[in-house]
């Protein structure tokens, strides 16, 4: 059990929040400015993009970047991408005492850099929507304008009464789409032959063996869950207050 805990569930567990955390990186702040200057032309042509990209089939974007990662560019030209994950892991790496800690990160994170950006596409998408939505509503709010003329700093309204407002609605939000998460890193996974649920579950269809797949199925509920319910812990870790608008 400790085996298919290592080599099945982790690895995807692992590149699914490797995904999340670079989305909210990259989109948070993109969501932010969106939200913010909504009319500007440079707004109205991300959202075009976005949707072009959100539109496109996953599968799609994953064989073209695949495809333009085998051209024999000089900082692609020795990584390979599609070697499968060893007995390693972020959190064994980071929690042990090894001198040589960094060359070991450097070397388990290279193989993960190519799926982590096809993953990241579709989540960083969705922040900047749910984001920019979000934060259009809350900086329309009679509050919010109010803010503004009390306060001396635009940054100070942001910081202070407008995020504050907005972030505890948005991370239920997010969780939404972790099911289809969830399920395009197990596509990845069997397109860049990596070990994890993907190419287990794979197996389990070839070989008829239906313990696999209800096992796949099982573990794929209990991490969906597991997340939602980080989310709604986190929510009430950061903003205590989050069920009566913080007006203040």
């Amino acid at each position: 059990m400790s085996e298919i805990l290592q080599h099945v569930f982790l690895p995807t567990t692992e590149l699914g929040l490797l995904a999340i955390f670079c989305a909210i990186i990259i989109g948070f702040p993109i969501g932010v400015i969106s939200g913010l200057s909504s009319n500007s032309r440079f707004i109205h042509i991300l959202r075009l993009l976005c949707w072009l990209l959100y539109a496109s089939p996953l599968v799609w974007i994953a064989i073209l970047i695949i495809r333009l990662s085998t051209v024999d560019w000089h900082f692609t030209q020795h990584i390979d991408y599609s070697s499968t994950i060893g007995n390693s892991s972020l959190i064994t790496i980071l929690s042990t005492n090894n001198d040589h800690k960094l060359p070991l990160l450097v070397n388990h994170i290279t193989p993960l850099l190519l799926p982590v950006i096809i993953l990241t596409i579709q989540p960083c998408i969705t922040t900047i929507q749910i984001v920019s939505e979000r934060v259009k509503l809350i900086a329309n709010q009679n509050y919010i304008k109010v803010a503004y003329i009390k306060e001396n700093a635009s940054w100070k309204v942001l910081f202070r009464h407008l995020l504050p407002n907005a972030i505890p609605k948005i991370i239920p939000q997010l969780t939404a789409n972790i099911t289809t998460l969830l399920f395009s890193t197990m596509v990845i996974e069997i397109l860049l032959n990596r070990s994890g649920m993907g190419t287990w579950l794979l197996y389990g269809f070839y070989q008829h063996n239906f313990s696999i797949l209800a096992l796949t199925l099982l573990g794929c509920g209990i991490i969906i869950s597991l997340l939602m319910l980080l989310s709604e812990i986190l929510v009430v870790i950061i903003y205590p207050t989050q069920s009566r608008p913080l007006h203040e």
